[in-house]
């Protein structure tokens, strides 16, 4: 029977990390509470940096905080910031190592060089809070899943309130032990968070302060601006109206001008014609009494009526001939006189023979024609025919 050979004992090359007997005692400065005072103090910082960074130059500023109110707010995160991030927390490399990072606005290159490391100490004693908040903790090796988690957390290099922050949010979030993944995975989120907000100085608030100035310098530019463009709208408006107006009493003038100068040019020209037939009839009166007497003395008798006839016949014929000769519009304002002959003609029983009756018929069309114009002109009421005047 063939003896076993015996095979040779595993040799391991890798070193086992192990972690301290007995995890270091708390050392905690100052009240618990404080850290989510500082949390909430970073939040608001945070806020207010978005909105004057944010801020669009020109827009309104009453979203904005105040100077003061900035000023207060950093000195309320600083206070805090020396409390929790303390230069004895941190230890300094010879050498400078890479630390990675999720690529992100914060870290574009997916990591960062440094020489400054979060103390193992520090790490111990945040896993030793960790652990001991979970009253069921029982990985099955503590000292491998302690060691593990320490040597993951300094390889991932946390600054001190972002350790301190995830360990807080897994003690607050979760029933049972994280694993080192999800410790992992807090830390790069609250990294997010913590990176941009702990490289705010003295030095950027100054800058935010001038920034709010400017702000509200060209948000008060603005107003001025938008008040200038309306009182010269208004007074481009009020100037339009005003031309308006004066345009239209002017327009309103030349129309009562032009009305009033028509209406005197018609009164003055029939003036003229009343004073020429005044003058005539004068003149005609004159002839027919010479006529008479001129006939008295040849021994002819006529009497006062035949000798009356005879002289509108005779005004009748030499008014037919001068209207011959007008124009039309002279035409018309001679009609109402042609008419009137006519109608003292008809009155002394002289017969309307077919011409004359013609011609009256002509002079009451011109009539009724001057009138409808006038009428059109004027506005009037119901154009008068020549019957009615």
């Amino acid at each position: 029977m063939s003896e076993k050979k015996k095979s040779a004992p595993l040799q391991s090359k890798q070193a086992v990390i192990k972690s301290a007997a007995k995890l270091p005692a708390l050392k905690h400065k100052g009240e618990w509470v404080e850290f989510d005072a500082y949390v909430e103090a970073a939040r608001r910082l945070d806020q207010l940096s978005d909105a004057v960074l944010n801020h669009e130059q020109g827009n309104p500023t009453w979203g904005l905080p105040s100077a003061d109110g900035l000023q207060a707010s950093y000195d309320e995160f600083e206070r805090y910031w020396k409390m929790f991030e303390r230069d004895e927390l941190y230890r300094k490399r010879n050498k400078e190592r890479w630390v990675k990072r999720p690529k992100d606005d914060n870290h574009p290159g997916g990591g960062y060089y440094t020489k400054t490391e979060i103390t193992r100490r520090v790490v111990l004693e945040k896993i030793g809070l960790l652990v001991g908040s979970f009253p069921n903790a029982t990985p099955h090796n503590m000292e491998t899943y302690v060691g593990m988690l320490a040597e993951e957390i300094i390889a991932a290099n946390p600054r001190v309130s972002v350790l301190e922050a995830t360990f807080r949010e897994l003690r607050r979030s979760k029933t049972f032990l994280p694993t080192i993944a999800e410790v992992l995975k807090e830390i790069y989120q609250q990294d997010a968070f913590w990176h941009p907000i702990l490289e705010i100085g003295q030095d950027y608030v100054d800058d935010w302060i001038k920034l709010l100035a400017k702000s509200e310098e060209a948000y008060q530019a603005r107003l001025a601006k938008e008040a200038e463009e309306k009182r010269l709208a208004e007074q481009r408006q009020r100037e339009q109206r005003e031309r308006c107006e004066r345009e239209k009493a002017e327009r309103e003038q030349r129309e009562r001008e032009k009305a009033e100068r028509k209406q005197r040019e018609e009164a003055e020209f029939w003036i003229a014609c009343r004073v020429r037939s005044m003058a005539r009839l004068a003149e005609s009166r004159f002839l027919w009494r010479y006529f008479y007497l001129l006939m008295l003395s040849h021994g002819i008798f006529l009497s006062f009526e035949q000798l009356r006839q005879l002289r509108l016949q005779h005004e009748r014929e030499e008014f037919e001939r001068n209207y011959a000769k007008l124009d039309p519009s002279e035409k018309r304002a001679w009609a109402q006189t042609g008419l009137a002959i006519i109608e003292r003609t008809v009155a002394r029983g002289i017969p309307l023979d077919p011409n004359l009756a013609a011609l009256k018929r002509e002079y009451e069309e011109q009539i009724n024609q001057t009138n409808a114009e006038t009428h059109k002109l004027n506005g009037g009421g119901e154009p008068q025919s020549s019957a009615q005047i």
